[in-house]
């Protein structure tokens, strides 16, 4: 028995051994993989030397004495901060299990060099967090920190700064290469708190991202995602997602020293992210530095009540070296996409896009507080901004606005407000103008459309208008107008359904619910009757039509039934009648019998027994169908009955009178 227990347990060994290197169910041993998880370099993803490592299984983090890879066995509970001061390389895996962090204080310390990462992916990736209800920060790095995949989650901070990481000031560097930053949430408590729900990189610190690391679902009093103290970088496909902050609710960038720098790159992201109450729903910068290039985006963030739905900038310097600021909302009244309140220019080069931004309701993508201008003579084919105005920064009819300091394409600008244009001066600046010739709108009579509303077109010389508010009869189309006309109809009319419409709009337009009009066409032939044929039911006879597979009945009428005799009834056999009509010959009542007629040589008094009246009305049954033949047959039956009855009479009285 020993001896086959022993050989079960080397096949056990052999097969473990023979599974994937990289990618594990939770739980599962593993031997070997990279420490980015992956069995191959993701594009995109962090720029590593992609050997193998061989990790060691643990349930404690107290098992880690020393640098080398460990990953976890099953989910580890803390009962205090974990400090690592590991010197050398440290990785741990967290095998798709959670590390749990003790309530009110971080999970982890780290004070070396450690890499977080998970060889799991999707829902059975590993966590840094707390347990409901506790308080604690994920991360505390005050070194060097770097991550490739799991998840920092859960975790809620009191007071203090960065519930998901704290990257602490002063040389330490967070690098993000994968994995997420979700779902954390900074609480201010005093001046200097709230900040970062997601990753707080304190000053003359390092935090990037990389690959398809994501940040979301983060809040915090500012910076719901990010709050930058000095320098942080998005490459790749990183994103900064859904979070929310009072101020900067996707990044909160700034710094006292006016050292701040927060730049994307690549196909990088920020995108609905809310500021509740101030200003910057993507982005909020201050006294520092924010750079855009490549394919890098904002869009879809809301300054609820502020400005700068998609960058609120006040800081040193802006710089669009290509990317797009796109559907961001402001609540107030200017800077939808992009408001810029710094005294310093921005600059606009390469390919870059700022269209489709609103603010209270109205277009509005980029706004300029200032009388500083923009550097715009690197923009290239395919630019398009939008120019928005308030106030102070709006032309007069003598002074136009400049809103570039070189020369530029005119063609890269459009006015948001309808009442302006956008021209170049002799020298090649942007100008934002109003009209050079003012006319009355002379609204033509026939109506323009597309495929939502309609309007009348201002023909006249040099008109302005673009909005749709503006234009005159402007409204969407209703389809209520029932228009008899060849361009409406949908089907002929035919001998079955009259002829149907498309319902239309007042300009024209048609819709698609349909109405009918006129009757159906007569008949393709005059109906003659086939007077030669009958054909008939129970009830009615008709002549057909003479027509092929017509089937109209023609000259319909009751029935018109009469008796007709078969055979005549005789002294020794019934007869038989039947019903006829007159009109189609149709038969009913087939077979209906006629009682045998009263013998004529029968005495009196040599009855069968049966007299004839009785014969007469049980033979045949039917009582109620008139009788045929001699009516005297009648009389005399009913005669010889009474000369019965008086013969039984004068008997029973000679019997008496002699005492018999």
């Amino acid at each position: 028995m020993k001896k086959r227990l022993f050989a079960i347990l080397i096949c056990l060994v052999l097969a473990v051994g023979m599974l994937p290197n990289a990618v594990f169910a939770a739980g599962e041993e593993h031997a070997s993989h990279c420490i980015c998880g992956r069995e191959t370099a993701e594009a995109g993803g962090a720029s590593h030397y992609h050997g193998t490592n061989t990790w060691t299984g643990i349930s404690s983090l107290d098992e880690i004495t020393g640098p080398g890879s460990y990953y976890l066995k099953s989910n580890v509970i803390l009962g205090s901060a974990w400090e690592q001061n590991i010197s050398g390389e440290l990785y741990i895996c967290l095998n798709g299990h959670d590390i749990v962090g003790a309530n009110g204080s971080s999970v982890i310390i780290n004070n070396g060099r450690l890499c977080i990462t998970d060889c799991h992916s999707g829902s059975e990736v590993g966590s840094i967090t707390h347990n409901e209800g506790e308080t604690g920060r994920g991360i505390e790095n005050h070194s060097y920190l770097f991550m490739y995949n799991g998840s920092i989650t859960g975790n809620t901070l009191s007071a203090g700064n960065g519930a998901g990481v704290l990257n602490a000031d002063y040389d330490k560097v967070f690098y993000m290469y994968g994995g997420s930053i979700t779902n954390n949430t900074t609480v201010k408590t005093g001046d200097y708190d709230g900040r970062g729900g997601g990753v707080y990189n304190g000053s003359g610190s390092s935090f990037k991202m990389q690959g398809n690391a994501v940040i979301s679902e983060n809040s915090a009093e500012s910076g719901g995602g990010v709050f930058n103290f000095y320098r942080a970088d998005m490459y790749g496909n990183a994103a900064i997602l859904n979070n929310t902050a009072e101020t900067g609710g996707g990044v909160w960038n700034g710094g006292s020293s006016g050292s701040a720098l927060f730049a994307m790159h690549d196909s990088s992201s920020i995108k609905g992210n809310t500021a509740t109450t101030g200003y910057g729903g993507g982005v909020f910068t201050c006294d520092g530095y924010f750079d855009m290039e490549s394919n890098a985006s904002i869009s879809n963030n809301t300054a609820t009540s502020g400005v700068g739905g998609g960058v609120f900038h006040s800081g040193r310097g802006f710089e669009m070296n290509g990317g797009s600021i796109t559907g961001n909302t402001a609540g107030s009244i200017f800077g939808g996409g992009l408001c810029s309140n710094s005294a310093n220019p921005v600059g606009l080069r390469g390919k870059v896009t700022i269209t489709g931004n609103t603010a209270d309701g109205d277009p509005d993508n980029y706004f300029q507080s200032s009388d500083h201008i923009i550097n715009a003579s690197g923009l290239t084919e395919g630019s398009s901004i939008g120019v928005g105005v308030y106030f102070t920064r709006r032309p007069t009819g003598d002074t136009p606005l400049v809103l570039t300091d070189e020369g530029c394409n005119p063609e890269y600008f459009t006015a948001d407000n309808y009442r302006y244009v956008i021209k170049a001066s002799d020298t090649g600046e942007i100008l934002l103008a109003l009209p050079t010739v003012q006319h009355t709108h002379a609204w033509s009579a026939t109506w323009a459309s597309d495929a939502d509303a309609h309007w009348h077109v201002c023909t006249a010389p040099g008109c302005t208008v673009t909005q749709n508010s503006q234009k005159s009869g402007y409204a969407p189309h209703v389809y209520d107008k029932e228009i008899v006309a060849d361009n409406y109809k949908k089907s002929d009319a035919t001998e079955d359904s009259a002829a149907v419409y498309y319902k239309s709009c007042i300009c024209g337009a048609k819709g698609t619910e349909t109405f009918t009009h006129g009757s159906p066409l007569p008949p393709s032939h005059t109906h003659t009757a086939n007077t030669e044929k009958w054909e008939s039911n129970d009830e009615t006879h008709w002549n057909p039509c003479t027509g092929e597979d017509c089937g109209e009945h023609l000259n319909e009428a009751a029935h018109s039934f009469e008796w007709k005799t078969d055979r005549e009834a005789t002294e020794s056999e019934t007869g038989l009648k039947h019903e006829e009509c007159t009109v189609c010959g149709v038969k009913r009542s087939e077979n209906t019998q006629i009682d045998k007629l009263p013998s004529s040589g029968e005495s009196e008094g040599e009855s069968s027994g049966e007299s004839s009246l009785e014969s007469e009305g049980e033979s045949s049954g039917e009582s109620s169908v008139p009788r045929t033949g001699d009516s005297g047959s009648i009389a005399l039956s009913v005669l010889l009955m009474l000369i019965c009855c008086a013969a039984v009479g004068a008997t029973a009285a000679a019997k008496k009178r002699f005492g018999r």
